[in-house]
Order: structure tokens, then sequence, then C-alpha cells
């Protein structure tokens, strides 16, 4: 039950009973509706401060099916421990409950589409305090490739725009990189590892970060990587984040250097989970 529908249930019932008093004796009960229909108000209006103040101090749980996705199909949270996987699922919902997600086409984002792009978003900054992307609110999700005022000639699945502070997916990429990582890549990965590169490493560069690397890593081709973001161009920095959660083994093997620069960025090994 959200925390302010909770709280206004009674005084609806309390107005209805109101109301029904009024009829047959209105010059007493109606001046009573005033405070409460004020009370009313002011719980609509606030209810989204209410709601978030509740969820961080009693946050419920993922769904049952929700977290056995993530014990399924997500390794980052295999290798938690249980009080840290129960953190996971903590972040996931609120950062559910933070952003607005906008559908395109269809009528409502389904749940497990929202968590299936939240929970990468939560690994990028799960050693941080700070997990919501507060300048990026809005995530507009289309159930299929998209063009966009950026990339107006390309049917992408994936982009954040800075002027609007939104962020945009294809919802069928997200559930077929979720579902199936080493055969697709979630571009939320990408995505807010762009924002986290951005906000995390204080203008440095990975040096002599080249596609042979990441092929070797991700065992995705560039061409085959190209073909699936459906851009010109891709951010081989955003890549080589992504890859540093996804294929932790491999990425330290192939690139030792990059990876002890991106534990200490991103204050975490996704080997093991430990501050570096």
């Amino acid at each position: 039950m959200i925390p302010a529908r909770l709280l206004a249930l009674p005084l609806f019932i309390l107005f209805g009973l109101l109301v029904y008093l009024a009829s047959s004796d209105g010059a007493v009960w109606s001046t009573a509706l005033i405070p409460v229909a004020v009370l009313i108000a002011l719980l609509l209006v606030f209810s989204p401060q209410i709601n978030w103040w509740w969820w961080q101090r009693y946050p419920p749980d993922l769904p049952g099916g929700l977290s056995d996705m993530l014990q399924q199909r997500f390794a980052y949270y295999q290798r938690l421990t249980p009080g840290e996987q129960r953190e996971f699922r903590r972040r996931t919902f609120l950062f559910m409950q933070a952003h607005d997600f906008m559908p395109q086409v269809f009528k409502k984002v389904p749940e497990d589409v929202q968590m299936m792009l939240a929970a990468p978003a939560v690994a990028l900054t799960f050693a941080r305090e700070e997990f919501r992307f507060p300048e990026y609110e809005h995530v507009v999700v289309y159930p299929h490739p998209f063009p966009s005022p950026q990339f107006p000639e390309h049917m992408h699945i994936a982009e954040y725009y800075e002027p609007d502070g939104v962020l945009i997916f294809s919802a069928e990429h997200i559930g077929r990189g979720f579902m199936e990582p080493h055969q697709y890549l979630n571009p939320s990965w990408y995505t807010f590892g762009q924002l986290c590169w951005l906000a995390f490493a204080d203008g440095q560069a990975l040096p002599d970060l080249h596609w042979d690397d990441l092929e070797t890593i991700s065992r995705f081709s560039r061409e085959g990587t190209e073909q699936w973001f459906g851009l010109p161009e891709l951010d081989t920095t955003a890549l080589a984040v992504t890859y540093f959660f996804l294929f932790p083994e491999r990425f330290q093997v192939q690139l030792p250097d990059h990876y002890t620069l991106l534990s200490r960025i991103f204050e975490q090994d996704p080997l093991i989970f430990q501050r570096p």
C-alpha cells in the first residue's frame, strides 16, 4: 500500500460520512467538511514527499518475482552477501520510486522493465551513498528502437538528453540484455555508465583503450555492438565501464591497470564487492 493513500483512506471515509450527515443536518456537518477536505488536499499535494519519507525509513522489499529475477539473472547481485542483497533490493525499489517512468506506445512501463533498467544503475553506484540520478528523473521507455531529436536518422536503443534531463530506452533491448547478458548488452549499463563516468571521474580518461581489448573482454564484436545500439559512434569508455561490471574476470586479465583505475573510481571491486 502506498503510504499517502493509506493515510488518506480514513479521511475519505470520514469525508463521506460527513457528506451523509450534512444531507440531514447541513448547518452543523457542512462546517466540519472544510478541515477534512483541506487535509485531503494537503495529502494529495504532498503525497510524493510523504511516500519518499516513509519509504526511506521503511522500504518494502521488491516483489518476489523481481527478487527472483535478480537472483537468477543478475551476476552482480549474485556475488553480494545476503545483507548486501537486501540493501541492493532496497535501493532498487527506491530508485524505481524516485524516477518517473514515462511509457511511449504502451500504457504503463511494466515493473519488471523498471527493475531491469534500475538494477545496473544501482550496481554502478552501490559503493556510494547517493544512488539516484536526480538530474535525470524522467525515464522515457519505448517498446522498440526509436529515433530522437539528437539522432533523428538512427533507430537506436538508449540515450541521455542533458538539456531536458531525460533518459530514453528500448524496453525490448533492456529485457533481452537483462535476461541473456552473455548474448545481448543491457543498454542501461552503458547509459548509466556514461553518467557515472561524468560524475565520478573528475575529467579523467581511460588511456590506451582499444576496441580489440573490448571485444576480447566482452566477446561482442565491434560491428555487432554498433548494430545493437544503432548509433554511428559509441562511447568506448562507457563500454569499458559496462564490461568492468559485467565481465570482471576477463577484464582484470585483459586490462589490469584499467581494472585498478575503475575500482578506485567506482570505489568497488565487482569480483568481490569490497572498497579498494
